[in-house]
């Protein structure tokens, strides 16, 4: 199968996952010392280094192929699973969900995106998946983050330096991704959103590399597309805040941006923009539909999402941060829970770096401050109420919110009322708070990466 190499050295720059210590033996792209069948590249996210191992092809599906790492206790029923799983359900709601249709490329056809993924890598038809216990440092009760699976470019697209292994291919983890195995199966919907995302990128947009926070976006939404469930882990972390900073504005716009406050501040990212995606499905005219239409979009920043929405992201961040706290509207199932705490007592005034929004609970009658660069205000109410930008009642709700949308921008400093309110979080509460800083966490490559230290 034709090589195609892309003239885009900026966006395999960025696509780069650079290994820190010896790198001797790594081989060009033009495909001299490819590893011989069954031997693959692996990283190690502990230490940022690659390296090799050994696997056995345990499974033959229509449209994949399942490796299993040797020695990692995966048999060949649970392979078997993996592949049928894979071919008759994720394959297709994928590409109906995330998928462009026909690709003409070349002067040739390709049925859908993962037919011309194949096409960029190996070009035997299928996807490879890899079974295998990926090395995070994950120790349950210790260290609850750990890396589920992961698709590296560097595999499709190699470039100098890079060690690759030439296929399009997903990586999935077995302790503790498999521990339940539709988890996995999930992961591997998430993960194939990630491959889908880049091959879309090199067919429609000029800048491929779509933000993190919209990419990571839509692989939550892959989970939910396949599952049809809310996933609950993401929910308890939000409800119950165990970071104790998405009551401080901490959400997914400026992506990682905490980790000097709280070593569990990158899964405020991840629960806030699983919220913002289900609340998009929940208000677009076309539900489900909307996540093609920003994958589609011409752009590769806030703009995929707000020239999908018709809303520009002032409106749109807003409506949001409202829903978080007055509720998600009838048919919202577990996401009805869903209710972000107050910022804490004390202080008139709090930093919020763009994205950000906070809630202050007001005691009395107050008139809602002016706005002031780039931070907004709206009085909330409850329920069924519109908002004011006129005044907050007693018993009501200051919304402040950074609506600027440059994200490598610094906080600015937005009002809050400085009262203490009473505690939102009952028995109920307590007990998602014990979950949430107890069961296994799922997080992407890049944040394990430089959680380690390996920007």
């Amino acid at each position: 199968m034709k090589k195609l190499f892309f003239a885009l050295p900026a966006f395999l720059f960025i696509f780069t996952i650079t290994a820190c210590g010896d790198l001797g033996g790594i081989i060009d792209h033009f495909g001299f010392g490819k590893l011989p069948p069954g031997h693959f590249w692996a990283q190690d996210f502990s230490t940022g280094k690659f390296y090799r191992l050994e696997a056995e092809l345990l499974a033959e599906g229509a449209y994949c192929n399942v490796w299993v790492e040797k020695g990692c206790g995966v048999n060949v029923s649970t392979a078997e699973n993996v592949a049928n799983e894979y071919d008759n359900n994720i394959y297709t709601k994928m590409i109906n969900a995330f998928g462009c249709g026909t690709i003409n490329y070349n002067g040739q056809s390709f049925d859908n995106i993962m037919k011309f993924a194949d096409y960029l890598g190996d070009g035997d038809g299928k996807l490879l998946i890899l079974l295998l216990d990926i090395k995070d440092d994950y120790k349950e009760f210790v260290n609850n983050s750990y890396v589920a699976g992961y698709f590296y470019p560097g595999d499709l697209i190699a470039s100098t330096g890079q060690r690759s292994n030439y296929c399009d291919m997903i990586y999935i983890d077995v302790y503790p991704g498999m521990n339940q195995p539709e988890k996995a199966y999930t992961t591997l919907a998430h993960e194939m959103q990630h491959l889908m995302n880049l091959v879309t990128s090199i067919l429609f947009r000029s800048k491929p590399e779509m933000d993190t926070w919209i990419n990571e976006g839509l692989s939550s939404a892959a989970e939910w597309v396949y599952s049809g469930v809310i996933n609950t882990s993401r929910v308890n972390w939000f409800n119950s805040d165990p970071s104790g900073l998405i009551k401080k504005g901490n959400n997914f716009f400026v992506w990682g941006n905490r980790d000097d406050e709280h070593k569990d501040a990158v899964l405020d990212d991840y629960a806030t923009v699983y919220l913002f995606f289900q609340w998009l499905r929940l208000n677009s005219s076309n539900g489900s539909g909307i996540y093609k239409n920003i994958l589609m979009s011409e752009y590769n920043d806030y703009r995929a999402v707000t020239s999908k929405m018709g809303k520009d992201w002032e409106l749109l961040l807003g409506d949001w941060m409202e829903a978080n706290r007055t509720g998600y509207g009838s048919g919202s199932g577990l996401l009805s829970t869903i209710k972000q705490h107050y910022a804490p007592g004390g202080s008139t005034s709090i930093d919020l770096y763009p994205g950000e929004g906070v809630y202050s609970f007001s005691a009395s009658n107050i008139p809602v401050p002016a706005n002031s660069g780039n931070i907004r205000y709206s009085g909330l109410h409850g329920k069924n109420i519109a908002p004011s930008d006129i005044n907050v009642t007693a018993g009501g709700t200051l919304l402040t919110y950074n609506v600027n949308t440059n994200s490598g921008s610094g906080a600015e400093q937005g009002l809050i009322t400085g009262n203490a309110a009473l505690s939102e979080i009952a028995a109920f509460g307590f007990a998602i708070e014990k979950n949430a800083k107890t069961e296994p966490y799922q997080i992407g490559i890049n944040d394990m990466l430089r959680i380690n230290g390996f920007e």
